[in-house]
């Protein structure tokens, strides 16, 4: 009898659990699989609210390579289907805009405090450098 009630409470959390896996880098500071998976719905529901951010956008980027190592670089971002992750907070996104192929627009909102939010970035033709054209032009390179 207590083993079937282990088995259920056990099934139980795992019915509960948040099986999303949260951005992470590995020791060198570089994107692994969880990073640019996309962390907030099935496929199917992701598709349905929308235009999502670019595949050659996806990804680790920081400010050079030494800021790449370092996780609590402030340059550092990370880019997925819809959420842009800054240092300070995380911009989810709730319309993407393609003016061109090498640019988007994202406007959201900031999910810690749930103001608006918006952000414009351009990649350059090798995609290995994106600007950030709302931030005061800063620049950051892939990381690898």
């Amino acid at each position: 009898m207590k083993r079937l009630m282990l088995i259920g409470f056990a099934l139980a959390l795992a019915a509960c659990g948040d099986d999303r896996a949260a951005p992470t880098a590995d020791a060198t500071g570089n994107a692994n699989d969880s990073v640019i998976a996309e962390t907030d719905g099935n496929p199917a529901e992701r598709a349905a609210r929308g235009a999502l951010i670019p595949a050659n956008f996806r990804g680790l980027w920081a400010e050079g390579r030494a800021a790449c190592a370092q996780l609590s670089h402030p340059s550092r971002l990370i880019i997925s289907e819809r959420v842009i992750r800054y240092p300070a907070f995380v911009l989810v996104s709730e319309g993407v805009e393609l003016p061109t192929e090498l640019s988007f627009a994202v406007k959201g909102q900031n999910q810690r405090t749930g103001a608006p939010a918006e952000a414009h970035f351009s990649i350059d033709a090798t995609g290995s450098v994106l600007t950030d054209e709302a931030g005061g032009g800063a620049v950051r390179s892939r990381c690898q």
